[in-house]
């Protein structure tokens, strides 16, 4: 039933766009100041920043996607909690990184990126070490609600820096590979999940998803500067 709810959900969503969507008018007037620029030169451009930011990347992206799977992971085979009550656990969750991901705008934006991620991924790491020493439904609640308000913290923040550290004339090719490098970590994180949770069992698997979280908080302060008065300054140039 739940799938057949969800090809019902999919029908629908494709119905809308093809029905009321419509495609942005092409101006085949106008070039690209970037169309010359080819993948290969855009990785030697920003090797640097790749190497740092973009393997903060796959640690923040390996963090988010492994919490959504140890809390049904946990709830299931060591609470030995009913489907019901789990989607109930993890709706909780994804209710709070819903409601407060506007945070994360107004924070970047008034105060700086770091101020962002940084808080965000120390209480994600939290969050996640707190799971296993969880006994039953409602304190895994509210830890669902606590690492979903953390996650809302760090709303678009991997996309606000890839944007901020995109060249002006390589921007699309720059942020495809970027996003790809965060798809690294978001396909990874289930496998080492799970490859961690087979050799040993399931607790070491989520402590370590929480060293990830608290690594990736510990990497972009370190290792990767603060974007927002770069952007700040670019912007001021577009105006002059």
């Amino acid at each position: 039933a739940a799938f057949g709810a969800f090809i019902l959900l999919t029908m629908g969503t494709a119905f809308f766009v093809w029905r009321y969507m419509e495609a942005p008018p092409v101006d085949d007037t106008a070039t690209a100041p970037y169309e010359n620029i080819r993948l290969g030169q855009t990785l030697r451009d920003n090797r640097a920043v790749f190497a740092t930011a973009g393997s903060g990347q796959i640690l923040a992206q390996l963090t988010r996607v492994g919490w959504r799977w140890a809390i049904p992971l946990y709830a299931d085979s060591v609470l030995g909690l009913s489907v019901g009550t789990i989607g109930w656990i993890v709706s909780i969750g994804g209710l709070f990184d819903s409601l407060l991901f506007y945070t994360s705008g107004v924070i970047m934006d008034r105060y700086g990126r770091k101020w962002a991620f940084v808080p965000s991924f120390v209480f994600q790491g939290l969050g996640l070490a707190l799971i296993p020493l969880t006994g039953g439904a409602v304190p895994l609640a509210f830890v669902s609600a606590l690492i979903g308000a953390a996650n809302a913290m760090s709303s678009g923040t991997m996309m606000t820096l890839g944007g901020d550290f995109a060249p002006a004339g390589s921007r699309s090719e720059f942020l495809g590979t970027w996003r790809f490098i965060g798809d690294i970590g978001f396909f990874a994180g289930p496998v080492v999940l799970g490859l961690i949770a087979n050799g040993l069992s399931l607790q070491p698997a989520v402590f370590t998803m929480a060293a990830f979280g608290w690594g990736t908080a510990l990497w972009f302060s370190l290792l990767v500067p603060e974007t927002l008065e770069r952007k700040r300054v670019a912007a001021a140039e577009v105006g002059d």
